[in-house]
């Protein structure tokens, strides 16, 4: 397979760039309790925003295609940060790259 980026071109083409909880469960084919175990262990990584779990679908990809590397734009966990007061789990993030 190729990098995460190329991989994104191809992969989950029909969901957004960012998904839910019940979008990665649907992805990954899991129930809605592992689907919050993944994230929540962060195996894959996401953030909560509220109440919910947003994820990058790029991490998704990354974890089926077992890359380390998470490509991953801070500009819009930034964004998600600044107008939605959301609290950001950057730990996930900062211990793979």
């Amino acid at each position: 397979m190729g990098t995460i980026k190329e991989n994104y071109q191809i992969m989950f083409t029909t969901y957004p760039d960012v998904v839910t909880i019940n979008q990665l469960k649907e992805m990954l084919g899991i129930g809605v309790t592992l689907a919050y175990r993944l994230v929540k262990n962060n195996i894959i990584c996401g953030f909560k925003v509220g109440r919910e779990y947003k994820i990058p679908k790029a991490n998704v990809i990354g974890y089926l295609t077992k890359q380390n590397q998470i490509w991953l734009d801070f500009s819009l966990l930034s964004w998600y940060y600044n107008n939605i007061k959301g609290k950001l789990n950057l730990n996930c993030y900062m211990e793979r790259s």
